[in-house]
């Protein structure tokens, strides 16, 4: 589609005043004011967290995998051709989270909350001069494997609504897409993530704090 970091934990000496805040408590912000700059890196940061404890959540509480029904019929993939016209006939739609067009029983979570994100600066060109006009309406008729710019922004906000719909799908079961499905694109969201972070400038700052507990898988 058009389009998407961490830190050390050690023991605090003290007295009881300094024991861990309850679960949910508000913790106390720093005085010192944000800069544009601050709250884009913090933001990200956020992001990525949020994504890959979301991804995590999610495989803690499968249980344990059942061995593969070898008797069972593997589903029929569904397509949509190699045209815009050819994906209309077959019921596709334009799925702009992954910049492509999907058959209607693929997912489509994260895709209106990614739209709802877009700002101003949210751009797209066929290169990087020329602009297309009119949004993703425009965008989805370049058809297949059409190539096209976009702005850091867009692409970051990709990055964790792609990781949203892997959740999902996890959760649910079901059909899922081959972008949203392959490992490759995962990575490469997640290691975009990680580096989006260290543009944070109090990363190493100790503002997080966290529980061990004992897990299951």
């Amino acid at each position: 589609m058009l389009l998407v970091n961490e830190s050390k934990y050690s023991r605090l000496s003290g007295s009881e005043s300094d024991e861990l805040p309850a679960e949910g408590a508000r913790l106390l912000q720093p005085n010192k004011k944000f800069t544009l700059r601050d709250v884009v890196a913090v933001g990200m940061l956020a992001a990525f967290i949020s994504s890959a404890l979301a991804v995590s959540a999610v495989l803690a509480t499968h249980s344990v995998s059942q061995p593969p029904d070898l008797n069972k019929t593997a589903p029929q993939v569904l397509d949509c051709g190699h045209s815009v016209a050819e994906a209309r006939k077959k019921g596709c739609t334009f799925d702009p989270l992954t910049v492509a067009w999907l058959p209607a029983q693929c997912p489509r979570d994260g895709a209106d909350e990614f739209v709802d994100s877009a700002d101003a600066s949210w751009r797209y060109w066929h290169d990087r001069q020329m602009e297309i006009t009119g949004g993703y309406e425009n965008l989805s008729q370049i058809g297949g494997d059409g190539v096209y710019w976009t702005t850091t922004a867009e692409h970051w906000t990709h990055r964790v609504f792609m990781l949203w719909r892997v959740h999902a799908v996890l959760a649910r079961g079901g059909r899922i897409d081959w972008m949203t499905a392959t490992q490759t694109h995962s990575h490469h969201c997640l290691m975009m993530l990680l580096n989006a972070t260290k543009l944070a400038p109090r990363r190493n700052e100790i503002h997080t704090y966290g529980y061990v507990r004992f897990g299951s898988c």
